[in-house]
């Protein structure tokens, strides 16, 4: 299905007497002028003033381009879930086809988003389709203790059947790598000393298979970032039981 197709299913309140301007017309325009780098109701009028043949080899825009002030009341009035869960739904049906994608769901604290107390800093929790280069979805906490929950809503916004999810050691929580199993994918979990005896098990699981797993084809990877070099060896083991845990 086309982003069009998708927009569709978006529910137009309107009353009949004052519509003039398509409600997909307007937000196909919405859509295009932010991706083209519009950042304002104004900006999207002109983008759309500019681009009008464009516009209509996939719309119809019979009565041209709104003013600015229209677009905004028109787009204001949206049931933002229903345009959120219609672009999700086009954003899942592109990346079905494109086999076995590598998301990266990862949580980032804004830079100046507080005062006082670092602990009411504003946390963006995002998804990432590392192949495709696409940022899949975001959404932001004000405290850094609701970032796993935000994630575990993320894992079950997306479609990420036979993926392999990549999160750090804050998602390494029962709960969350039980979510990603239900929706059929494989994930990449760090684990961290902070994490008492899950991270005493798994040392003591490589300790005890070292010798087998150098054995074993390893692979060794070098990246420079934040003021660092790291030196990354990745080795394969077999699973522990949970109950070591």
């Amino acid at each position: 299905m086309s982003i069009i197709s998708h927009l569709e299913q978006i529910e137009d309140h309107r009353a009949d007497i004052n519509v003039k301007h398509d409600l997909i017309d307007v937000m196909f325009l919405t859509l295009s002028a932010v991706l083209s780098g519009a950042d304002g109701w104004k900006s999207i009028q002109e983008f759309g003033e500019m681009q009008l043949d464009w516009l209509r080899q996939h719309r119809r825009f019979d009565n041209g381009i709104p003013r600015r002030h229209c677009i905004a009341n028109i787009i204001k009035a949206l049931d933002t879930e229903a345009l959120i869960k219609a672009l999700i739904d086009w954003i899942n049906s592109r990346r079905e086809a494109s086999n076995k994608p590598h998301i990266a769901i990862d949580g980032k604290v804004l830079r100046g988003s507080w005062s006082g107390s670092v602990q009411r800093a504003l946390n963006v929790v995002s998804a990432y389709d590392v192949e495709n280069g696409l940022a899949l979805h975001q959404q932001s906490s004000y405290s850094k203790g609701k970032e796993g929950q935000i994630a575990r809503d993320i894992i079950d916004m997306l479609a990420l059947k036979d993926s392999i999810v990549t999160l750090d050691a804050l998602h390494c929580q029962r709960d969350t790598l039980d979510l990603i199993r239900q929706h059929k994918c494989d994930f990449i979990v760090q684990v961290k000393a902070n994490q008492g005896k899950l991270h005493r098990a798994v040392k003591a699981h490589f300790e005890a298979h070292y010798e087998e797993m150098q054995a074993c084809e390893e692979d060794e990877g070098i990246n420079a970032g934040h003021g660092r070099e790291e030196s990354r060896i990745t080795m394969c083991n077999t699973p522990i039981k949970s109950e070591q845990f």
